[in-house]
């Protein structure tokens, strides 16, 4: 059976409310993508801690004070080689979140656009609807959409819009009014 909030139509502002659902990995591939990320940490630790042993000459493991590597020196290396590995996991996870992050607003920016266009079209479809009415033979039409006009005004989606609805009012106002001469009126007023 189908949501009920899957099959309502779109109403502008609606998804606004709505929170996005965040899309959760699968736990098997998570785990295989931890297990992934573990096992290439320990090669990583190991192929360093190895390097660093071989540009020393592979020197013995001793005590301390005798000829070769001590213990100690051997385990602050081997920090190194964590340290190092862990910088450059953190540099690589920071890169990634910053990707994710420019991801997120561009599909942002692209769905604003979206929302931006079809409240435009919704806008040029009610001016045009609107618009025609005040040509209307009718006074009362005419009146009905100056009103209808000034609140379109108000609904506006964006500035420039609003200022086109604000110049067409000023327009029409400024049109000369030249009364109905009736029947008793001569006949080329009637006729003009």
């Amino acid at each position: 059976m189908a949501n009920p909030e899957e099959s309502a139509p779109d109403v502008p502002g609606k998804d606004l409310a709505k929170p996005a659902r965040k899309e959760e990995l699968p736990s098997a591939e998570l785990r295989h993508m931890v297990a992934l990320a573990v096992t290439c940490s320990v090669v990583l630790v190991s192929g360093l801690f190895i390097g660093v042993l071989w540009l020393l000459g592979f020197p013995p493991l001793v005590p301390v004070g005798q000829q070769g590597i001590s213990l100690a020196r051997a385990l602050d290396l081997l920090k190194l080689s964590f340290a190092v590995v862990a910088g450059v996991g953190g540099v690589i996870a920071l890169v990634v979140a910053y990707r994710k992050q420019q991801v997120t607003e561009a599909a942002e920016h692209r769905q604003q656009a979206a929302h931006q266009r079809e409240d435009t079209k919704l806008f040029n479809e009610r001016f045009s609807t609107v618009s025609d009415k005040l040509g209307h033979d009718s006074p009362a039409v005419r009146l009905a959409g100056i009103h209808a006009l000034a609140g379109l005004a108000d609904d506006a989606p964006t500035r420039d819009l609003r200022q086109t609805v604000i110049d067409v009012l000023c327009a029409y106002l400024r049109m000369p009014y030249e009364p109905d001469p009736g029947d008793d009126g001569d006949r080329a007023e009637r006729l003009r």
